[in-house]
């Protein structure tokens, strides 16, 4: 049973990893959705593409573009960065 469908294995790097979590906060069920959707991509892809970190940002832009926008979001509006919250 294969976990990935690439035709070489692909190497974890830190700018696999610091884009992974970009595109999903570090959230597992974001994780798993991206990394599905890198997958179908390569499958359908003619020319199989390099699995890089700008691979990985561009699938997750093109596929799910409103993860971008929450994980944006979440970030900005996280209470405990919040001075005015902080302060009271």
């Amino acid at each position: 049973m294969s976990i990935q469908w690439f035709k070489d294995p692909v190497d974890i790097t830190a700018d696999l990893l610091d884009a992974m979590y970009q595109v999903s906060s570090g959230a597992i069920d974001r994780i798993i959705s991206v990394w599905t959707d890198v997958q179908l991509d390569y499958i359908y892809a003619k020319e199989k593409p390099l699995i890089t970190g700008e691979y990985i940002r561009r699938i997750a832009a093109k596929t799910r573009p409103m993860l971008d926008y929450m994980t944006r979001n979440s970030l900005e509006t996280d209470p405990l960065v919040d001075d005015e919250i902080m302060e009271a």
